[in-house]
């Protein structure tokens, strides 16, 4: 598994070499996602045998690939785990708006700064979450990634996620979440004069 497909394949369904050996069922949705199924504890004929059973029963879940949950928030941008996912982007009272990356991705190494401008000119919109999560390293339910970035909006009222597709400026930003959000909003120029009151 060193080098070759072994390492790209072990990569794609999140297996490392110290995982070995391991067992995994691969399930590729029609909506172009992956599920990917971990069966845990001794390989033998009849944990196999439980494993498929129990996943063609329904009654497996998903793992999720996740990075450790950040000790501390230091960026501008909320930065997202697969394990704080749910917590932070699915909370009812905070529209959200994501952006899905790689590390490797000219694009999104273009978006930062411009994304780093956003969530500071929105600091004063404690209702409103700008947040990023790398997406090679971290998955999340229901979340299909196609290329990067990817950004989506969640807002607070459905968390059906809305595809953004604007100008990728902090304007054009500003702009969307202002015509989709649904909580209240403070304009930066009214909290700074309050501030300076």
């Amino acid at each position: 598994m060193a080098d070759g497909l072994g390492k790209r394949l072990g990569d794609y369904i999140g297996v490392t070499e110290a995982d070995t050996p391991c067992v995994r069922i691969i399930n590729p949705t029609k909506d172009g996602a992956v599920l990917k199924y971990e069966m845990t504890g001794e390989v033998t004929n009849e944990s196999l045998v439980r494993f498929y059973n129990d996943y063609a029963a329904g009654k497996l879940s998903p793992a999720f690939k996740s990075e450790p949950v950040p000790e501390s928030q230091n960026e501008p941008v909320y930065v997202l785990v697969g394990k704080s996912f749910a917590d932070v982007v699915m909370d009812s009272t905070k529209d959200v708006l994501v952006e899905f990356y790689a590390p490797w991705c000219g694009h999104c190494k273009s978006l930062a700064p411009i994304y780093d401008e956003l969530a500071t000119k929105l600091k004063n919109n404690s209702n409103i979450v700008v947040a990023k999560m790398d997406a090679t390293a971290n998955e999340a339910e229901g979340v299909n990634v196609q290329g990067f970035p990817t950004i989506k909006f969640y807002p607070a009222t459905d968390k059906t996620p809305v595809d953004y597709s604007g100008d990728r400026t902090v304007d054009g930003f500003v702009k969307f979440l202002k015509e989709k959000g649904t909580v209240a909003w403070v304009d930066e120029a009214a909290s700074e004069t309050k501030e300076d009151l």
